[in-house]
């Protein structure tokens, strides 16, 4: 399938940005703590050979600046131009992932192991043209080594919610999903309702951290889980599953997130052939749900908010017991 298609086909589900759930605390201001250091590019590249800096993290669009535009940075470094600041983000095991830079900190690693040659210069010596690093002359290599950085470092303290906050507003790049900067930041099973206190960011980031402790075979496990729910959603209700629908006879609605909170969870607990063999069942249990007003109510607004989060959990798994 083309681009054009798959954009196309895309649905904004719904209740996906529903607000953050009944958590009214005063905003976490004073618990923002982000420093200041300065580095050169010699002692980054260092850095990200050894691993510390993270410069691919699962959340991150591929690298998308063509070899112009990154002979146009180093062409700006050899002629002493100020570059923009640097966010990062350090982790909880010390490591520091890349919020904002990405692109810059990926074109000083590749020129400086010469993976790429300067083409397309428009103001220092023609003579630089199809230049790979090793190739210049020591004066300017040395010049770009030591070219300084200023480095804003959000601290692995700074709560959850601030972090993504800090995301949002200074990731220069492709904007980025909630979940995508969760994902950069807890790169590594999961919790149950009763862990669940209204603020999703923070369940959220809990559950990562929690996932990050499990083993390889817990892992693969959840895996085959998830696979195995999500074939008996589309067993039971086909092009319906996780949409809002009382008939198979009415228009296919939008997905909505809530209903695929409780339903991915719910059918992991039936094997393949139970889900096959008792469809129809399952089918007029889900309709049962649907006219349900505590359950429509908690699928429909508000649907962070602990009690319908709860709400919908336990009316599924009532109904769903007289299996």
């Amino acid at each position: 399938m083309n681009n054009h298609n798959q954009e196309s086909n895309y649905e904004e589900p719904e209740g996906l940005n529903d607000a953050f759930g009944d958590v009214e605390e005063e905003y976490p201001i004073d618990s923002v703590l982000i420093r200041t250091d300065n580095r050169t590019v010699y002692e980054i590249i260092r850095r990200i050979k050894q691993g510390n800096f993270i410069l691919d993290p699962d959340f991150q669009r591929d690298f998308v600046w063509d070899e112009k535009k990154q002979s146009r940075l180093i062409e700006s470094m050899l002629m002493r131009i100020p570059l923009p600041v640097f966010y990062l983000a350090e982790t909880d095991n010390g490591n520091i992932v890349v919020v904002d830079g990405l692109q810059r900190l990926t074109t000083f690693n590749r020129y400086l192991n010469n993976e790429f040659a300067l083409k397309g210069l428009e103001k220092t010596s023609p003579s630089h043209e199809g230049k790979m690093f090793d190739d210049l002359i020591p004066k300017l290599q040395n010049r770009l080594e030591d070219t300084q950085l200023t480095l804003y470092i959000i601290d692995s303290k700074v709560p959850e919610r601030a972090k993504l906050d800090i995301f949002e507003r200074v990731n220069g790049g492709v904007p980025l999903t909630r979940q995508q900067m969760r994902n950069c930041l807890f790169m590594g099973h999961l919790l149950g309702t009763d862990y669940y206190r209204g603020d999703m960011d923070a369940f959220l980031a809990k559950t990562l951290k929690h996932m990050n402790q499990m083993t390889e075979v817990e892992l693969d496990e959840l895996g085959q889980k998830f696979q195995m729910s999500m074939q008996n959603n589309y067993t039971i209700f086909e092009k319906h599953a996780f949409r809002k629908h009382t008939t198979f006879n009415k228009r296919r609605s939008v997905i909505n997130a809530a209903l695929f909170d409780v339903f991915s969870v719910l059918m992991t607990r039936y094997e393949n052939e139970f889900a096959q063999n008792n469809t129809k069942q399952m089918q007029n249990l889900f309709f049962g749900l649907m006219n349900n007003e505590v359950f429509y109510s908690s699928i429909t607004s508000g649907t962070n908010d602990t009690r319908r989060v709860k709400n919908r959990f336990g009316e599924a798994e009532k109904v769903f017991q007289e299996l």
